[in-house]
């Protein structure tokens, strides 16, 4: 299948299968937030351990077995040829989505990992979430209000430099702090009021939170 003009769910969240592993749980959990379902490439392959059909499969296909047995089953396999960009990236620039939630993303492969993270600072302008077995990681727009339990653990992550403007509600304040990947990283912060705020220089920040903040995290990225 030529996939032509983007997949258009503008007005639809989708749940995004990787193929670094998943969980039950947090599919339903996914599937609740955002119904749509489609698998980067061998991400099907981890839909079939809960018997799960997504609705598109993307990608180089190298890790999906047998493509025509799910299309068979009613998946949309849409093969996209080049080489130059992960099975993650194939995605986002192919599908709108409200909201992108992500599995499968973040365990095994550490190379694979980086490169996700490269691909949501790309992308930065599409909401992305990617759900792992402990974590939620998503990019910070410059202006982030989220609501936050005191004393949860909050974790900023930059991949450029990016200065702290303002912020309240962490236990060590990053007004004024220039972050740089290599010089000043912000992790193992803390909250310490029921909302966290935060503003920034720039696009370019990611903020990793503990897996029981999806929801939070959704709601404040909607606004």
């Amino acid at each position: 299948m030529d996939i032509g003009n983007s997949l258009d769910f503008s007005e639809v969240s989708i749940t995004l299968v990787g193929g670094a592993g998943i969980y039950k749980k947090d599919l339903i959990t996914c599937l609740e937030l955002a119904p749509k379902l489609i698998a980067a490439d061998g991400g099907a392959e981890e839909l079939k351990k809960f018997d799960r059909i997504p609705d598109y499969i993307l990608g180089d296909l190298d890790s999906l077995i047998d493509a025509q047995l799910w299309e068979k089953l009613g998946s949309k396999v849409i093969k996209l040829q080049e080489q130059n960009t992960t099975d993650f990236e194939k995605c986002l620039y192919s599908i709108k989505a409200e909201t992108f939630l992500g599995l499968g993303f973040i365990g095994k492969r550490v190379d694979h990992f980086l490169a996700v993270c490269s691909t949501m600072i790309k992308y930065h302008h599409k909401r992305v979430i990617l759900i792992g077995s402990h974590d939620v990681i998503f990019h910070v727009p410059q202006r982030l209000r989220v609501k936050l339990r005191p004393n949860t653990r909050v974790s900023l992550f930059p991949m450029k430099k990016i200065v702290g403007l303002d912020c309240s509600g962490l236990k060590w304040p990053i007004s004024g702090l220039t972050f740089d990947p290599i010089y000043r990283v912000g992790t193992s912060n803390m909250s310490i009021e029921n909302y966290l705020d935060v503003s920034l220089s720039d696009n370019g920040m990611l903020m990793i939170l503990p897996k029981n903040c999806l929801h939070e995290v959704v709601s404040a990225l909607s606004r």
